[in-house]
């Protein structure tokens, strides 16, 4: 049901979906950790300028990638600074890795998609939420409203949607 929904929003709609998603499942399963830090930057896919970009830094907030090094020294990061890491890493040291996989399943999308138009519909994108929706079923969390990003409809600049700032539907930011 959720899916069906999710059919006819745009390809930035969905991957705002997915962080309400890892949203969901980190507060819940994390409430004492500063969500707010760690996911201020994936609220930026709503209405970043190029979207490679934003999939870059994401990839580095990864906790597979934080975690791959034991001091900032080690890494090759482009996108996130000695105190970031640091703070990311103490966040994410002791996440399962479910969440990593929600992340993962964020990346994947856009890895599908960022030099290309959306032309089948978003079906990696709907393959990869349906992942996330398992692993929050599995955790006994429940999904979030998925007519909250309903608006996002437009097929708009190669399917990706017009941009917009999301950052209203965060239950991180908005605490």
């Amino acid at each position: 049901m959720i899916i069906k929904k999710l059919e006819k929003v745009s390809l930035i709609g969905q991957l705002v979906y997915g962080i309400m998603c890892a949203e969901k499942y980190a507060t819940e399963k994390y409430p004492h950790k500063d969500w707010n830090f760690y996911f201020n930057k994936f609220w930026n896919v709503s209405d970043c300028e190029f979207i490679d970009e934003w999939l870059y830094e994401v990839i580095e907030h990864m906790p597979e990638c934080l975690l791959e090094f034991k001091t900032y020294e080690e890494t090759s990061l482009d996108y996130i600074d000695k105190d970031t890491f640091k703070k990311l890493v103490e966040i994410v040291k002791d996440v399962d890795d479910s969440f990593n996989q929600i992340i993962e399943h964020m990346v994947d999308t856009l890895s599908n998609y960022v030099y290309s138009s959306v032309n089948d519909g978003g079906k990696v994108s709907l393959n990869n939420i349906a992942k996330t929706l398992k692993i929050l079923s599995d955790a006994n969390i429940t999904p979030p409203d998925p007519e909250k990003v309903a608006f996002a409809k437009s097929p708009k600049n190669k399917g990706y949607g017009e941009s917009f700032d999301g950052r209203f539907l965060s239950i991180t930011l908005n605490k």
